[in-house]
């Protein structure tokens, strides 16, 4: 929603409501494809431009891609991984570099080219916005990951909260960018493993399957609260009309 900006007249609840019900059609097949036109299409419906969602899509992905990047840094100091995987964690710390209008101009550009619907310069959300999606995606990832830390310390096995959060971050930035599977299920957890050597498998994955079955019905809280909200308001607005 702070990515999007929604314009005047436009349904902020609407969208917010938009955004909540699309995150549970990433569990369908197709996942992040579904979710992604899921979202154009609800947030239209709530009067926000195509062209805009469009814009705002790509933008969205790379403010919490580099987020999650931000937790991730941590990994850098872990002595179980390879050199070239800590350097990369490293190199997440400048993540917020790319937040800038020359960068965030070109990732809509691309975005245009490959969904074959070109962006005019003015769908573009402000950077403004782009830059309140980032801290919102901090909140959201770091809340996420330490969940799933917490988790994966009652299975049995003594991770330090870094290690953990910045693994778990790691792996769901790179299960977030395969689009086509639901949820990213399979690359999270080759992720995870790949993340946390030394640590067994089955820890790992039964953390990570209390984690997903934890996180769906809260989105169908979190989807059903905004629904909810959406109605009352227009409920209201409605009331005032007839009066």
């Amino acid at each position: 929603v702070a990515v999007v900006d929604p314009p005047a007249g436009a349904s902020r609840r609407g969208v917010l409501s938009a955004f909540a019900s699309s995150q549970l059609t990433k569990y369908l097949p197709g996942g992040g494809v579904v979710q992604a036109a899921g979202q154009a299409e609800m947030s239209a419906l709530a009067g926000v431009p195509r062209s805009r969602v469009v814009a705002a899509l790509p933008l969205s992905v790379l403010a919490a891609v580099v987020a999650a990047g931000w937790f991730a840094v941590p990994l850098a100091f872990d002595a179980h991984l390879q050199t070239w995987a800590r350097v990369v964690a490293l190199c997440c710390i400048a993540g917020p570099v790319v937040l800038q209008p020359r960068i965030g101009s070109v990732v809509v550009t691309l975005a245009g080219r490959v969904l074959r619907r070109p962006v005019a310069a003015d769908a573009a959300p402000p950077m403004t916005a782009l830059r309140r999606s980032f801290l919102l995606a901090l909140g959201n990832i770091g809340c996420t990951s330490a969940a799933y830390t917490v988790l994966l310390n009652d299975a049995g096995v003594s991770v330090a909260w870094p290690r953990g959060i910045g693994a778990f971050a790691a792996a769901w930035a790179i299960g977030f960018l395969v689009l086509p599977l639901p949820s990213g299920i399979g690359v999270r957890e080759a992720a995870l493993v790949a993340a946390l050597p030394g640590i067994p498998s089955a820890a790992l994955l039964t953390a990570s399957i209390a984690h997903r079955l934890v996180s769906l019905p809260a989105e169908v809280v979190v989807a059903g609260g905004a629904r909810y909200g959406r109605a009352r308001a227009e409920g209201q607005r409605a009331g005032r009309d007839r009066t």
